[in-house]
């Protein structure tokens, strides 16, 4: 390299690390070491001389307080990949959060609302509204109802009234093109784009599922709905302003994303990946969300580890302003556990060794990776079972291990299962006592340690 070059890279890498949210400069927190380079990219046999693990420094920002990795995002940011998505657990979910948006847009005039679904994947929440009831209770003069608890533990009073029957119209747009094509295959309003500046919802319709019935695009949305897809935005301001600007005064926005909160809570570090770049809590989330004009309706935990937003378009200039107090997130309990959770694991495997037993994991989810390539784990685990096709037959990053079937049981059985997929656990051990033979031992990471179910 010439002199001028590696100048140019010494500043670089002098250079004050920016927040993805406002530009602020960042604090390091820790460094985490040997983590998968990525969540749903899984090498081939032959890619595993030189596929590796990677360092990820987590930093905060004390200006907005949202806690993020310093590095780039991974390649396929802008496409949503879903493994999960067909779960009964999800399913349900799902239709409960879409039933009580169509009770907040039933108090609007428009009884036909267009719902665009912002990072739609393959169209599989999409196609879940054709099982939510249109019917909603919208008049004001009975007694009122109350909305499901909030994690602040307030409550919003939603009036109870004489059934109104809406017919939602819902379309998304997805910028992975395979997985375009796969929704539109469904009979699915799904559209190749990605929320940012510059892109129009032109020459789009939503459907209305129940009756095959369509309404073009043809002014300003009435919601929108995004699940999980924020976190792994490099620039979410810009796309919090797509949506900001495609949507109607006073429209909604149904807005999940994993809580920081709660891996504060658990102090598991296992949950902490390069996918998620961004680590949102309630606070950073708002903060972000009202810059951009956003006003709050009802904020609740879901799923255990994941925030949902109700929000609502409003003129800027009367949205209040959160400021975060620019306190530093104490993250020494997180590395605690990741040092317990380590011992844990090389006790339990060496009463394996002793007893002669072997042990395979359940998911390939990141909390699997990503304690397979920071623990012992990747020493002794036979194979890792994983129900989504696209990961079979392929081996998890740093840790190298293959992926396969859960038919693949009966060719190589093993004495235990680790199921490492929370808010998915309970269903996981339910197929595991009901299909595999001999029965293993099923077992899930609490806390710090291995336990039995």
């Amino acid at each position: 390299k010439s002199i001028i070059e590696a100048y140019i890279e010494m500043r670089e890498s002098m250079a004050e690390k920016k927040c993805l949210a406002c530009g602020e400069n960042l604090e390091e927190l820790a460094v985490f070491h040997n983590m998968p380079k990525s969540a749903q990219e899984f090498p081939t046999r032959e890619e595993l001389a030189t596929e590796k693990g990677m360092d990820l420094s987590l930093c905060q920002c004390r200006s907005c307080g949202l806690v993020q990795f310093d590095t780039e995002a991974v390649p396929y940011y802008k496409d949503v990949i879903r493994a999960g998505g067909g779960s009964s657990t999800m399913k349900a979910l799902r239709e409960e959060e879409y039933q009580k948006l169509l009770s907040f847009l039933a108090k609007k005039e428009e009884k036909r609302p267009l719902i665009l679904e912002l990072g739609a994947g393959a169209g599989e929440f999409l196609a879940m509204w054709s099982g939510v009831e249109s019917g909603a209770d919208t008049s004001s003069d009975v007694n009122s109802v109350t909305s499901p608890d909030t994690a602040s533990g307030t409550s919003l009073s939603i009036g109870a009234k004489r059934s109104q029957k809406l017919e939602p119209y819902v379309l998304g747009i997805e910028h992975k093109k395979e997985l375009v094509e796969k929704g539109q295959a469904a009979g699915l309003s799904l559209y190749q784009g990605f929320p940012e500046a510059g892109f129009e919802l032109k020459n789009m319709e939503g459907k209305h599922l129940q009756s095959g019935k369509t309404r073009p695009v043809e002014g300003l949305l009435d919601a929108m709905v995004q699940f999980n897809f924020l976190e792994h935005q490099p620039n979410p301001g810009e796309m919090l302003s797509f949506a900001y600007a495609h949507l109607k005064m006073g429209g909604y926005f149904l807005l999940t994303v994993p809580s920081f909160q709660y891996i504060l809570d658990h102090r598991s570090y296992y949950e902490l990946l390069r996918d998620h770049i961004a680590n949102y809590s309630e606070e950073s989330l708002l903060c972000l969300v009202q810059d951009q004009g956003f006003s709050l309706v009802e904020s609740r935990v879901i799923n255990r580890d994941t925030i949902e937003f109700l929000l609502e378009k409003s003129e800027k200039e009367s949205c209040t302003a959160f400021r975060s107090l620019g306190q530093k997130v104490d993250i020494g309990p997180i590395l605690e556990n990741e040092r317990a959770i380590q011992e844990d694991i090389k006790r339990h495997l060496e009463g394996l060794r002793q007893k002669k037993e072997r042990m395979a994991v359940w998911g390939a989810s990141h909390q699997g990776l990503t304690l397979l390539s920071t623990t012992a784990l990747q020493e002794e685990v036979a194979y890792i079972i994983d129900s989504a096709p696209f990961k079979q037959g392929k081996y998890s990053p740093a840790s190298h291990l293959p992926i396969v079937d859960k038919s693949h049981f009966q060719k190589e059985p093993v004495e235990e299962i680790l199921i490492v997929a929370p808010g998915y656990t309970e269903e996981i051990a339910g197929i595991i006592r009901r299909d595999l033979r001999p029965c293993p031992r099923v077992l899930a990471l609490r806390g710090e340690k291995i336990e039995e179910l």
